[in-house]
């Protein structure tokens, strides 16, 4: 019996057709995860903050801190 690199082929093909089972799934959860992702950052990019209304005083009248004693 040859010990060589190709010893452990039995002659059937039926082998390599299974080993595109993993690759094809990888390959289609990357997509999943790339559509999800991308429609996540899409709708990240839409959303509308919002904005807090402009005080009705002017800054300079406003208390900026504790009154400090005299």
């Amino acid at each position: 019996m040859n010990a060589g690199a190709g010893a452990w082929y039995n002659g059937k093909k039926k082998a390599g057709a299974v080993m595109y089972w993993p690759l094809a799934i990888g390959l289609l959860i990357m997509a999943v995860i790339l559509f999800l992702a991308t429609v996540t950052t899409s709708t990240a990019y839409r959303y509308k903050h919002p904005i807090a209304p402009l005080p009705e005083k002017p800054i300079d009248q406003q208390q900026t801190g504790p009154k400090q004693p005299q």
